[in-house]
């Protein structure tokens, strides 16, 4: 059995705000983190690679260290602080991008970002170095608690203003908070994506359903009392585990944890809270 840990990250800054604290990871623990898989010869992969790896496309066939590096939401500082070092450490990654959040989004604005995110011309920007822009809803909704008519149009209106607007097939997507159900993954098929990530703190394997594929919390401090605060806020409840993140923590606590799920599919994040949590997503950032 392939095992792959997916790694979950969202914002990546110094000064986070009191919304992105919670799965926020500074700069230094990220630019640690990807050093350490660079120097454990992890190869990584987009989201898409790795699905293509699992089913031998294109003769496509896995490394022996395989590993995906993902961002939610499509925050700003995507731009300014994790492009620049996965650049500099020759790392694809994907990112799963809110079209009603992006900055310039106009009249198709919606839902509530929580701090500057990407506009389209940086969402360009980074796909042409080879950044995977994937779905992630339009509205950031939990969408299994949306009516099918909801739930149709935040999907396919997500996917469709991604590949309008980065002029390239979108066929990838993470589930907003990581939740899904049975009926929301029917859905994302027939919208047409061919993988979805969910959350949960597990590796992501050969036998995983390509649409519930789990990630790891890249921060490790993800806050679990806000993850619950959200639940309540919008009385919903989880059908699938929380993706896992990478936390930024203290000096050699950050490549721990990258390590830890690097090798076991655990969180990841920043140092600023205490316990972290799981994604069922390709490895990645823990839950937005």
């Amino acid at each position: 059995m392939t095992r792959v840990p997916i790694l979950m990250y969202h914002s990546v800054t110094d000064t986070p705000n009191d919304d992105t604290k919670p799965h926020a990871v500074r700069p230094s623990d990220l630019a640690e983190q990807l050093a350490y898989l660079k120097e454990s010869g992890f190869t990584p992969l987009t989201l898409g690679d790795l699905v293509a790896a699992l089913n031998k496309n294109n003769g496509r066939s896995m490394p022996d260290k395989p590993i995906v590096v993902t961002f939610d939401d499509g925050y700003a500082d995507f731009h300014s602080h994790a492009l620049p070092l996965l650049d500099r450490y020759n790392f694809p990654a994907t990112v799963f991008l809110t079209s009603g959040w992006v900055s310039d989004a106009g009249k198709e604005a919606a839902g509530r970002p929580l701090d500057d995110m990407l506009s389209w011309g940086q969402a360009r920007e980074a796909a042409q170095t080879g950044i995977e822009i994937g779905g992630h809803s339009h509205s950031h909704p939990q969408l299994d608690q949306l009516r099918i008519e909801d739930l149709r149009q935040e999907l396919r209106r997500n996917k469709g203003l991604l590949e309008e607007k980065i002029g390239a097939p979108v066929a990838t997507m993470a589930y907003p908070y990581g939740y899904s159900s049975a009926r929301v993954r029917r859905e994302v098929r027939k919208a047409g994506y061919f993988a979805a990530c969910a959350v949960s703190n597990t590796i992501a394997a050969d036998r995983h359903d390509m649409l519930a594929i789990p990630p790891v919390d890249g921060r490790q401090g993800h806050d679990h009392q806000h993850v619950q605060a959200r639940r309540r806020r919008h009385r919903r409840t989880s059908h699938l585990p929380a993706r896992a993140h990478p936390h930024q923590g203290v000096r050699g606590r950050a490549q721990d944890e990258v390590r830890a799920a690097a090798g076991a599919r655990k969180c990841l994040g920043s140092g600023r809270g205490s316990s972290p949590i799981c994604a069922t997503r390709c490895s990645g950032r823990a839950t937005r």
